[in-house]
């Protein structure tokens, strides 16, 4: 008597599982219940509380209508973009988040993918994050600063300086000019990144820019760039003729820095 009644004990616990085994993929749609998910891409594995996620669908997927899901869904706030959302969280705990796409457009057979995301109990507060620059390479990019007319501001030349990797589309390059308002050297110290607005997914080489003072006909000027996180200086001559600015390399770190183009109208 007391096997059978343990049989039905067991057999109870078996249906209770298979229930609940059941009842989640009740939250899935039938067409991929069966396929083996793929996993997401989060810019972190955990954030705080209103701390903005940014998730991306695999790499080499190309759908660009995914929907997306968290569970449990209770706070969360979900901005899409196509290949791309940014998630933010109101209560703390662990999410899984899912992406449902089409595999194929023509049978609009779909696939999912899905990833664990830990909310911690502390609040975002908005400050922005650095990244460190250590390794990362530039180009320089010279403009002409236009004449505004005013007696108080000398025209001279800008140089937007870009990172060759790529960031989300808020950040910027931190840039030190050690003698203000136009020293001929400046330090660069970081990537910020002002991780409230995650642009979507959206990413570009961050970027800023310093300005030197007009160079006189026939003049030459030295220009030195303290690179960061101990990766040497890089200095550079601009010369002016009547006609021209030049930027010639003279020393420094090769291959960190490339000057494109190496001439501009005077």
């Amino acid at each position: 008597m007391k096997s059978f009644a343990r049989i039905l004990f067991f057999s109870g616990l078996s249906l209770a599982g298979l229930y609940a085994c059941q009842k989640e993929l009740s939250d899935v749609p039938k067409s991929h219940q069966n396929s083996q998910p793929h996993a997401l891409t989060l810019s972190s594995s955990s954030v705080k509380k209103g701390q903005a996620l940014l998730v991306s669908l695999p790499a080499g997927l190309t759908d660009n209508s995914a929907n997306w899901v968290v569970r449990p869904a209770t706070g969360t706030q979900i901005t899409p973009a196509g290949q791309s959302a940014t998630i933010t969280f109101s209560n703390s705990g662990t999410y899984y988040i899912t992406a449902i796409y089409i595999t194929d457009s023509v049978s609009g057979i779909e696939d999912s993918a899905t990833a664990p995301v830990t909310v911690s109990d502390s609040s975002y507060t908005g400050a922005a994050d650095s990244l460190t620059l250590a390794g990362e390479k530039f180009v320089l990019v010279a403009q002409l600063v236009p004449d505004t007319g005013s007696t108080l501001v000398d025209t001279g030349i800008t140089f937007v300086i870009q990172t060759v990797d790529s960031y989300p589309c808020n950040a910027y390059v931190a840039i030190t000019q050690n003698s203000l308002p136009r020293s001929d050297s400046v330090t660069l110290s970081s990537v910020v990144l002002n991780t409230g607005n995650a642009c979507a997914g959206v990413t570009v080489p961050a970027e800023n820019s310093f300005t030197i003072n007009h160079l006189a006909v026939g003049s030459t000027s030295t220009i030195t760039i303290f690179l960061p996180d101990g990766e040497g200086v890089f200095q550079f001559t601009v010369t002016a003729t009547s006609t021209l600015y030049t930027f010639s390399p003279v020393s420094g770190s090769a291959g960190m820095v490339t000057i494109n183009p190496l001439q501009i109208p005077n």
